[in-house]
């Protein structure tokens, strides 16, 4: 009986430590961000490689946004949401202690408005001093010039993992009026994660702020099979998980892993200059994962 007992406390033991040592993360949930995507986001990151715990802050939370609040946590995240001035209103009393997360060396993840919310008029001021966040539909050569739920291709260039440094090309993901980074600049502390496929434009990026790092994305890739349901959309390509995680992995590595592997034919996202090719004239539930709960239970069956 002793022996059992002690194996029982051992696997608690083992399971409250495996549960502490996953990464903390906060995603921002209120009025600066629309209904359902704030648990997007949280499964993203729940579900991702990293396997966030996850927490929502906000005026309606249990947690509100302060410095005590992001102290403990690796990452803040800001889901899409409505209009950026009306998001802004929302957010902008607690720039100060988000910006301060960020420049002591948190990791900051912009989804949509979360990206725009990032720049500078008005935003977080997180993005390099030369860039700023606009609306791809109001680019040219666009693919996408309205603001409706819909689809679009970019090319993106893989930051870790087995496909680290190969690039695909022309690739389907959900958006809905998404962000644009301008004039961004890639050097050692900024790097370009996707283009637009149409034009070229930046549609993700990574980049340094202070000791901390901003990982910034236009288009959707948290959306799950009820977003493309909602709006009778179709998503060639499947959905793009992947793309989210690779983006969260590029955001906590401070940019990509060097890699040997050879980038695909076409354009490289992270090049200065797009490559000539682009030059031519409802309600989103949560998974919780909590599968450290599930060793206990395993070890316990076989002693049976």
């Amino acid at each position: 009986m002793q022996s059992f007992i002690f194996l029982l406390l051992t696997l608690t033991s083992a399971q409250v430590m495996a549960k502490r040592q996953r990464p903390q993360a906060i995603v921002y949930r209120g009025p600066a961000a629309s209904e359902g995507l704030p648990e997007s986001v949280a499964y993203l990151l729940q579900s991702s490689p990293r396997n966030f715990e996850v927490r929502y802050a906000g005026p309606n939370e249990d947690l509100s946004i302060s410095a005590e609040t992001l102290r403990d946590i690796s990452l803040y995240a800001q889901p899409g949401g409505p209009d950026v001035d009306e998001a802004w209103d929302e957010l902008e009393p607690f720039a100060t202690p988000i910006r301060d997360f960020v420049a002591g060396g948190g990791r900051y993840l912009g989804f949509c408005l979360g990206a725009y919310l990032a720049g500078h008029s008005p935003g977080l001021n997180l993005v390099p001093k030369n860039t700023d966040v606009g609306s791809e539909i109001e680019q040219n050569d666009a693919q996408i010039t309205d603001d409706k739920d819909s689809i679009i291709q970019i090319d993106w260039t893989y930051s870790s993992g087995e496909k680290a440094g190969q690039t695909v090309n022309n690739t389907w993901i959900y958006f809905q009026e998404g962000a644009v980074m301008e004039n961004f600049k890639p050097d050692n502390t900024t790097f370009i994660l996707g283009r637009y496929s149409k034009n070229g434009d930046v549609a993700a990026s990574v980049s340094q702020y202070g000791k901390g790092w901003v990982g910034l994305i236009g288009p959707h890739p948290e959306a799950d099979q009820t977003w493309f349901d909602e709006y009778d959309l179709d998503h060639p390509d499947g959905l793009r998980y992947d793309i989210g995680y690779d983006l969260i992995e590029a955001t906590m590595n401070g940019g990509p892993q060097k890699s040997n592997t050879s980038q695909t034919q076409g354009a490289s996202p992270t090049q200065d200059q797009p490559p000539a090719q682009y030059t031519s004239g409802a309600s989103r539930s949560t998974v919780t994962l909590g599968s450290a709960a599930i060793l206990p239970a395993l070890m316990l069956s076989a002693l049976v």
